[in-house]
C-alpha cells in the first residue's frame, strides 16, 4: 500500500501555490485526506510520479545554482518516492 506521507508531501506543495498550507486551513486538510483515501491506486501512482519529476527538476536547478542544502533536500525526497515505488511493486 502506498504511504500517505509521500503523497501528503506532494499535496502540501501542490496546495502551497494557493497561498495556504495544509496546517493553516482545516478544510483543506480534510479535503486532502478525503482525496487521498478515495483515490484509486493509479491516481496515487500518478501523484507520486509527478512529485518525483518535480523533485528531480528542483534538484537539477539546485545543482545549477550550486545550492547543496536544496540538492540534499530534493534528492532525499526523490529517493523516498523511489523507495515507495519499489516497496509497492514488491508487496
Amino acid at each position: 500500500m502506498i504511504k500517505l506521507l509521500i503523497t501528503n508531501n506532494f499535496l502540501i506543495i501542490f496546495f502551497k501555490k494557493t497561498g495556504t498550507t495544509m496546517n493553516q486551513n482545516p478544510y483543506l486538510k480534510q479535503y486532502q485526506q478525503n482525496y487521498v483515501e478515495s483515490a484509486s491506486r493509479e491516481d496515487l501512482f500518478l501523484l507520486l510520479f509527478n512529485s518525483l519529476l518535480k523533485y528531480i527538476s528542483k534538484m537539477r536547478q539546485a545543482m545549477i545554482d550550486k545550492n547543496p542544502a536544496e540538492i540534499q533536500t530534493n534528492s532525499t525526497k526523490a529517493i523516498r518516492i523511489i523507495e515507495e515505488f519499489l516497496n509497492t511493486l514488491i508487496s
